[in-house]
């Protein structure tokens, strides 16, 4: 997937959990529930996903997305912050690039 990709989605999708069955019906899948990326570094993740989408105002609160590739796969950081009180939420899909060897994180 490219940022520009991304950046339509983020932008076109009224909540996060719209953008999440976007990025999911993409072939993405959440990190939480992902057995082969458990335990990766979760600084290692933010430095990959350097391709940053323009964040999206929904009223109540932000839309952030960003995107990169790392140790054979693709990760999507995805942040909801609200504005007031200042609270944020994020999660972390990844999808198995399809060159990539049978490698461990």
């Amino acid at each position: 997937m490219e940022k520009e990709q991304l950046q339509s989605m983020l932008a076109s999708s009224k909540s996060k959990r719209e953008l999440e069955k976007k990025i999911k019906k993409a072939g993405f899948r959440n990190t939480r529930f992902f057995r082969p990326v458990k335990g990766t570094d979760l600084q290692m993740i933010a430095k990959a996903c350097d391709a940053e989408c323009d964040e999206v105002d929904r009223g109540r609160y932000w839309l952030f997305a960003s995107i990169g590739r790392c140790s054979g796969y693709e990760w999507i950081w995805l942040e909801k912050t609200r504005k007031q009180p200042i609270r944020y939420s994020v999660s972390i899909w990844a999808k198995r690039l399809p060159n990539a060897e049978n490698e461990k994180i």
